[in-house]
């Protein structure tokens, strides 16, 4: 067997089989329990998704994935512990998966504090409505990331910081906080040297949003294309953020900044 896709009642739990099969590549299941899985040995599983999926502890979560050597594709959607955390969870040392491509997390608001360093081997990663709230690790491999509606701009710039290699960087702002920014001390280097396209998502024109949105372009010394795709439906609006971002200076002579409206779509 090579492949299985399966979803269950959340009662339902799996044979301890499913768990060494050493010829499965790929392993989908949702809507399933999985509980105590102290051995996990799937050799050759390139891809694995969990959506909707209970565990006891977190410490679940990583005992299986320290099964799976060949990793290229996680998905971890909507995680749910039955159990209270172990304290142990937050001081063990996490590995990394060493064979990891993607990773996609999302609601994880049940474990705001997922060990990041167990896939900061990624070279793409999309995170989505979590409770994140900071980047413990260095992302050495990453060259896209997809950021939506995490806990604060805080953990935006921390995931800037961490990734040196940042080509592609695309954030949805809806849900994002008002206030004042608080720039890093020294300009993330990504953005002096790898990171070449930019995108704004659900841009409506907050004072928050714009001091982003200035910081990139006048930071991004490699920056090509700066996309803002806004809601907005005010002609008077889009004429004056399109006045405004337009009149900001760009430290690349290369940046082409671009509008996009939700009637384009």
């Amino acid at each position: 067997m090579e492949s299985l896709d399966l979803s269950l009642a959340s009662e339902v739990s799996l044979s301890c089989r499913v768990f060494r099969c050493k010829t499965l590549v790929v392993l989908k299941l949702s809507c399933l329990s999985i509980f105590g899985r102290s051995s996990v040995q799937l050799p050759s599983l390139k891809t694995l998704h969990l959506v909707n999926v209970v565990l006891g502890q977190p410490k679940y979560l990583m005992k299986f994935l320290y099964g799976l050597p060949m990793l290229e594709d996680l998905k971890v959607h909507c995680l749910q512990y039955t159990e209270d955390f172990d304290d142990s969870f937050f001081k063990e040392e996490f590995k990394s998966l060493p064979k990891l491509i993607s990773a996609d997390l999302l609601s994880m608001k049940e474990c705001p504090d997922f060990p990041l360093e167990a896939i900061c081997n990624a070279e793409s990663l999309t995170i989505r409505e979590n409770g994140l709230d900071k980047v413990v690790c260095v992302f050495p491999n990453l060259i896209h990331v997809v950021i939506t509606f995490v806990s604060g701009w805080n953990f935006v710039f921390e995931m800037l910081k961490n990734c040196p290699k940042l080509q592609v960087f695309e954030l949805v702002l809806y849900g994002y906080p008002p206030g004042a920014l608080i720039y890093p001390d020294v300009v993330p280097p990504c953005l002096t040297s790898h990171l070449t396209k930019c995108s704004l998502e659900q841009y409506i024109g907050t004072e928050v949003e714009r001091q982003f949105a200035k910081y990139i372009m006048q930071n991004s010394t490699t920056l090509r294309t700066m996309t803002i795709s806004s809601y907005l439906r005010s002609l008077q609006l889009r004429y004056a953020m399109v006045d405004e971002l337009t009149l900001c200076p760009r430290i690349s002579p290369l940046c082409e900044l671009s509008f996009k409206y939700l009637s384009d779509y």
